[in-house]
């Protein structure tokens, strides 16, 4: 499972994400959708070396998490709000 490169977590319950998920060594694009996160990720997923961190905001659905609590996602990476192209294509590629 650590080389898993794509994850969408969508409609998550719990307060935060799961602290396992910070060992995903290999994950390059992070699809955060629908989730209310009352606690601060843990500060081992900055070690994570994400491409893309992607995450849905929306004002009117209220299931926005606020920045400082994914703040340790975010690293050197770019937030967008959607997939692209590339993240169909690219991330199953082989060698």
């Amino acid at each position: 499972m650590k080389s898993l490169r794509v994850l969408g977590v969508e409609s998550f319950t719990q307060n935060t994400l799961p602290i396992e998920l910070a060992k995903l060594t290999q994950l390059e694009v992070l699809s955060i959708t629908g989730c209310d996160f009352q606690e601060r990720l843990s500060e081992e997923f900055r070690q994570l070396h994400l491409k893309k961190l992607i995450y849905w905001t929306s004002k009117f659905s209220g299931s926005n998490m606020k920045y400082e609590l994914y703040e340790p996602l975010v690293g050197k990476g770019i937030t967008q709000r959607y997939f692209d192209d590339d993240d169909k294509i690219k991330p199953f590629k082989l060698g």
